[in-house]
């Protein structure tokens, strides 16, 4: 049984190490308590694993896939591809999407199907798109293992897992979206421990699999949901509170992906320790999520330039494309970025009633990019054209690498980390992570301010 040190709360933590296969003899060695953090991305996903056992202090470290080749490999691609009787996933999912019916921006089919910009082909006989999606899951779930027990082998011990699967924050407002990927995190995690997701399955076997999961996890919704799941933004923000080049202060954190846009709005509150002022808990003025983001903005580019007619020749590319996009396509353009600043918008107007000092807002925060989209210059100029009249003169702000995220081998990460800091906040226990106030969960306030102590002139330089 996994061993899962008590939070500062208190509180009971489910036991979610992954199952042993019977018959299989368990080493006397000790047991490592590991985290899987993983941010489930409309058209990417990431992985990243937290080790609590580590001698020199908790130390993260990227998920690869097994056959890892490049420097991008960690950006896992979040399609599952079926054929007449089977299914395969991720990497292997793309490479064979030819010889099927390939299935992406699952994500988007379960939560926005209204607003689903992919390819509705008809889903394979017995599953839905949530099946679809606890099966890609499952699939993150058993990369997260293999990469964990063979990190644990190589400290000549065994792995303990546990996990946390990311959401937007606005859809965790909503009860039917939030237990819907409760849901999926649970069901994936007893999916990981029934079959082997790595490669290929069959659909026969998926549906049995999956059949069966649900009926170990059962209908009722665990007591503590934000032990499976947690708010995106707030994992984001994990290490910008921890970063020492992160001042408390008000702060949004806009993330454009490929289905959705999440905004958010927040203060990190300051408490004073030995006389100076450090980061304490995350205050959450507002957040709202909803289409379109990047697949919206592909869209257009495919509708109107030439050798852009697929996705595959467009990701990537949006800010070389951009500049060939005709003048009768840019009508199209000016709508997808009018909406994708229109939900910074709609989190900048929730927040407000929080606080409705207009001199307060005026020119106070600056802003957290995440997500491919926003590496796009023309989201971001529009989303900073949004506000500009409540953020500073140099408005985005940049938490950097975290200190302790490494590749598996210990060595410099290779791979750029806007990308990883959903997962790796995702991979920290509950008991790590700053208090969080969600939106949802607090009456109108005013948070308070730091004020500066009065100092005389006596004070500074009298004897």
């Amino acid at each position: 049984m996994a061993h899962h040190p008590a939070n500062r709360h208190q509180r009971p933590v489910p036991d979610r190490s992954i199952p042993q296969p019977e018959g299989r003899s368990r080493q006397p060695r000790a047991s490592r308590s590991l985290r899987l953090g993983i941010d489930y991305g409309t058209s990417r996903s990431k992985l990243v694993i937290t080790d609590y056992s580590a001698v020199d202090g908790d130390r993260s470290f990227l998920v690869r896939p097994p056959s890892s080749t490049n420097s991008d490999d960690y950006l896992i691609p979040s399609t599952v591809c079926a054929t007449e009787d089977s299914l395969r996933f991720g990497f292997s999912a793309e490479a064979r999407a030819d010889e099927g019916t390939p299935y992406r921006s699952l994500k988007m089919r379960c939560a926005y199907p209204d607003r689903f910009y992919g390819d509705p082909a008809p889903l394979p006989t017995g599953l839905t798109a949530r099946d679809l999606a606890t099966l890609y899951v499952g699939h993150l779930i058993t990369l997260g293992r293999q990469a964990g027990e063979q990190y644990a082998a190589q400290r000549d011990s065994t792995a303990s897992l546990s996990i946390t699967l990311g959401v937007p924050m606005a859809q965790l407002d909503d009860k039917r979206l939030h237990l819907a990927f409760v849901g999926i995190a649970r069901e994936a995690f007893e999916l990981a421990g029934q079959l082997d997701l790595q490669d290929t399955v069959s659909i026969a076997d998926a549906r049995d699999a999956l059949n069966s999961a649900r009926t170990t996890v059962g209908h009722q919704p665990p007591q503590y949901l934000r032990d499976w799941v947690r708010s995106e933004a707030e994992a984001a923000l994990f290490w910008a509170h921890r970063s020492p080049d992160i001042a408390h202060g008000r702060y949004a954190c806009v993330d454009v992906g490929a289905g959705t846009t999440s905004a958010s709005w927040f203060h990190i509150n300051p408490m004073r320790s030995g006389g100076i002022l450090v980061n304490d808990r995350l205050s959450f003025y507002s957040a709202a999520c909803a289409p379109p983001a990047c697949d919206a903005l592909d869209h257009v580019l495919a509708t109107h330039v030439e050798d852009a007619r697929t996705l595959s020749k467009i990701r990537g590319r949006e800010n070389e494309l951009l500049q060939r996009l005709p003048d009768q396509g840019r009508a199209g353009l000016d709508q997808v970025l009018a909406e994708i600043a229109k939900v910074f918008g709609e989190a900048s107007g929730a927040a407000f009633p929080k606080d409705r000092s207009i001199l307060r807002w005026r020119r106070i925060g600056r802003v957290f990019f995440l997500g491919g989209g926003t590496k796009l210059d023309v989201v971001q100029n529009r989303l900073l054209q949004e506000k500009a009249d409540w953020l500073k003169r140099e408005p985005v702000a940049d938490p950097g690498l975290p200190s302790d995220l490494f590749e598996q081998d210990g060595s410099e990460l290779r791979a750029d980390p806007t990308f990883l800091l959903v997962a790796y906040g995702l991979a920290h226990r509950l008991g790590d992570v700053p208090d969080v106030f969600a939106p949802g969960e607090i009456d109108p306030y005013t948070p308070k301010h730091p004020v500066r102590d009065r100092v005389s002139s006596d004070d500074l330089y009298g004897d």
